[in-house]
């Protein structure tokens, strides 16, 4: 995993991070006001979990964190259950892919557990 901050025209901080596999690499980005609220969870041998927009694009898709929280059993369950409320995950429905994306912002909102194991800039 690999971490970057910046700073925003208007001077807030936010953060892009990223995970790469074998197979797959997935950017996550924390705009301020989650970069605000989560920054402080976000350390080497870290369990998050990430609740996100998915953005499809071109090739491949990135994440828009919408709330991190630790990873545990109570954490994790609210943040799914929010999630089934604003009509995410649980509906059956999977994201929409190419002339059904509604363009390249499309996206719908998941619940995903996101293991950080390292955080280098």
């Amino acid at each position: 995993m690999s971490l970057k901050t910046i700073t925003t025209k208007q001077g807030k901080a936010m953060a892009f991070m990223e995970y790469e596999d074998q197979i797959e690499r997935c950017e996550v980005v924390l705009f301020p006001e989650v970069w605000r609220r989560s920054s402080h969870l976000i350390e080497k041998g870290a369990l998050l979990a990430v609740r996100a927009k998915v953005q499809l694009q071109d090739e491949g898709f990135k994440l828009l964190a919408e709330e991190v929280a630790p990873l545990e059993a109570q954490t994790l369950r609210q943040l799914v259950q929010r999630s089934k409320v604003r009509g995410g995950v649980g509906k059956g429905k999977a994201p929409a892919t190419g002339s059904q994306a509604g363009g390249r912002n499309a996206g719908m909102t998941e619940t995903l557990a996101v293991p950080i194991s390292a955080a280098s800039g």
